[in-house]
C-alpha cells in the first residue's frame, strides 16, 4: 500500500483539531452562550438560559457564591449540580503534535476553566502525567512526556494556580489509549492527563 505523505498526516490532524475546537466552542442548547462559558458560569450547557439577565447576574454574583459552594463540597454526598461544575470530574486530556510539547490553542478555553476551578477550590491538588506515542527511543520519549506535563502545569501556574498544588510525571512510551498503527491513533496517545490526587478539608 502507498505510504501516506506528511501532508496527508497534517490534513488528518487538522481535521481532528477542528472537531475538538467545534466541541469546545459549540452552543448545544442554542441560547447564544458557548458551552465552555456556561460550564465556567456553573450553568448546564444542555439547557438553554431563556434570559440574558440571568447569565449576567450569574457571572456578577460568582464570587459571592463561592463560600457556599466550598461549604457544599465538604458534605459526604455533593449535589449533582456541584459535580457537573467540577471540570475535573470528567477525563481531562491535552493532545500534542508529533515531537512537540506546546499546547494547541484549541485546549486553552478548557484549561482556563480548570485553572479557575482550582483557584476557587484550594483543597484540590492534581497530578498531570505526560505520554508519547511509540516512535523514538525510550529515553527521548521519557523527556518529551515530562515536557508535555510541564507545559500544561506552566500554563495553569501562569493563570494563578499555586505550583505546589500540581505534581507532574512523564511516563513516555507506555499506557497507550489505542494502538499506534496509524497517525490518528498516535496523535491520540500523545497526551497529558489530569488526576485529582488530594481533596482535603
Amino acid at each position: 500500500p502507498k505510504k501516506k505523505s506528511d501532508i496527508d498526516y497534517v490534513i488528518v490532524i487538522n481535521n481532528l483539531l477542528s472537531q475538538i475546537e467545534k466541541n469546545i466552542y459549540s452552543d448545544k442548547d442554542k441560547d447564544g452562550i458557548p458551552c465552555y462559558k456556561e460550564v465556567e458560569l456553573g450553568l448546564n450547557p444542555n439547557i438553554p438560559d431563556k434570559r440574558e439577565e440571568k447569565v449576567i447576574a450569574k457571572e456578577e454574583n460568582k464570587q459571592q457564591e463561592i463560600p457556599n459552594k466550598v461549604a457544599e463540597t465538604k458534605e459526604n454526598k455533593p449535589s449533582q449540580q456541584n459535580q457537573e461544575e467540577n471540570p475535573l470530574n470528567q477525563p481531562v486530556r491535552v493532545h500534542f503534535y508529533f515531537n512537540r510539547a506546546d499546547i494547541k490553542k484549541e485546549y486553552l478555553p478548557y484549561l482556563n476553566i480548570v485553572a479557575k476551578y482550582m483557584k476557587t477550590h484550594q483543597n484540590v491538588k492534581i497530578k498531570i502525567v505526560g505520554y508519547t506515542d511509540n516512535i523514538g527511543s525510550k529515553s527521548y520519549n521519557q523527556k518529551l512526556a515530562l515536557k508535555r506535563a510541564q507545559a500544561v502545569k506552566n500554563y495553569l501556574v501562569k493563570l494563578g494556580v499555586n505550583p505546589s498544588r500540581i505534581v507532574i510525571e512523564g511516563v513516555g512510551k507506555s499506557d497507550y489509549i489505542v494502538s499506534n498503527s496509524k497517525e490518528l491513533d498516535r496523535f491520540t496517545n500523545r497526551r497529558a492527563e489530569f488526576y485529582i490526587i488530594k481533596l482535603s478539608e
